[in-house]
C-alpha cells in the first residue's frame, strides 16, 4: 500500500537508458510495428512516421533521435510504448514512442528523488534533468517538449 509521499511511476528502458514517467503516461506496451512514412518528406529522424493503434494513426517518435542521437537499430526487444499526451491538440491525445523492453513499475517515495548534480541538460532538450534513485539514474523527459516537437510535423 501506498504512503501520501509515495507516488507510482514507470522506469522505461530505452536504449542505453530509462526515463523516468508517471504511471498514467504509458497507456499500453505493443510490439514493434514497422512505421507508416508521412507524407513530407522534411519529416526528422526522430519521427518515422504512424502506426495503427485502436484504428488511429498515431505518430512515432524515437526519444533518443530527439535528443540528437543516432535512432537505434530496431532488434528483438524493441516494443512501442502508447503514450497519453497532455496537449489536446496531438490528434486523440496519443503518441507512440520506442523502447527497449517493458517499463518496471516502481513506488518511489519523495526522499528517493535526487537530481544528479554532475549532469546537466541545455533548455531546448527534451530532458528536464536525470535523478540518483537507487541505484539508477534515470532521466525525466518534457513531455510538453517533446509534444510541441511532434506538433510541428504532424
Amino acid at each position: 500500500m501506498s504512503t501520501a509521499n509515495e507516488i507510482y511511476a514507470l522506469l522505461v528502458p530505452i536504449q542505453r537508458q530509462r526515463l523516468l514517467l508517471p504511471r498514467t503516461a504509458v497507456r499500453e506496451i505493443v510490439r514493434y510495428k514497422t512505421p507508416e512514412p508521412l507524407s513530407d518528406s522534411s519529416t526528422p529522424d526522430w519521427l518515422p512516421g504512424t502506426i495503427d493503434w485502436q484504428n488511429n494513426h498515431v505518430p512515432l517518435i524515437s526519444f533518443e533521435g530527439l535528443c540528437g542521437k543516432q535512432v537505434p537499430e530496431k532488434n528483438s526487444r524493441t516494443r512501442i510504448a502508447i503514450m497519453t499526451a497532455l496537449s489536446d491538440e496531438i490528434p486523440n491525445q496519443v503518441y507512440a514512442m520506442f523502447v527497449e523492453g517493458f517499463p518496471q513499475l516502481i513506488g518511489v517515495k519523495e526522499k528517493d528523488l535526487v537530481v544528479d548534480e554532475d549532469v546537466k541538460f541545455p533548455d531546448d532538450c527534451p530532458i528536464i534533468t536525470q535523478l540518483k534513485l537507487f541505484n539508477d539514474r534515470p532521466q525525466i523527459p518534457n513531455l510538453q517538449f517533446l509534444e510541441k516537437k511532434i506538433l510541428q510535423f504532424i
